[in-house]
């Protein structure tokens, strides 16, 4: 008839099993957006006088990436839209996906100019050269004493 469980034990199970709930809730929460973090997974490497940007994007077609340069400011832009139409006696099936993504990069001090790159099995490989400084060395600032 009644419970010989204490009343406080009885709340404290409700609470850890409230708490086990929320976990999970939580590690889905957070497996769901790992999803996102990795669809332009991005590796840049050092190579002396230039950076290798490498950037994985499996499954797309030359006409679904974009880069651009806005002043200091490079973007990788995927844009990708696929439908399919399946037509039988019985069924009519049509499909519609879409799929966009873009990472930005601050690119001071690369030359723009001498960006070069190339798409071959799912990687994006970029080469970003350093800009060359045209006045190595100390500089001076020549000052006024009014003599």
């Amino acid at each position: 008839m009644f419970s010989l469980v204490p009343m406080r034990r009885r709340n404290r199970e409700f609470v850890e099993g409230f708490g086990r709930d929320l976990d999970r809730i939580g590690r889905d929460f957070n497996r769901f957006f790992d999803s996102f973090d990795n669809a332009m997974a991005t590796d840049i490497v050092e190579k002396g006088d230039q950076y290798e940007l490498t950037c994985e994007l499996p499954g797309l077609e030359k006409e679904d990436i974009k880069i651009s340069i806005d002043d200091n400011i490079m973007t990788i832009a995927v844009d990708r839209r696929m439908e399919r139409e399946e037509k039988s006696e019985s069924y009519v099936l049509q499909e519609r996906r879409a799929y966009k993504c873009s990472r930005s990069f601050d690119i001071k001090g690369i030359d723009k100019d001498k960006i070069s790159g190339s798409y071959k099995d799912g990687l994006l490989t970029l080469n970003l050269p350093k800009a060359k400084d045209e006045d190595e060395g100390q500089q001076y600032v020549n000052i006024d004493f009014g003599d």
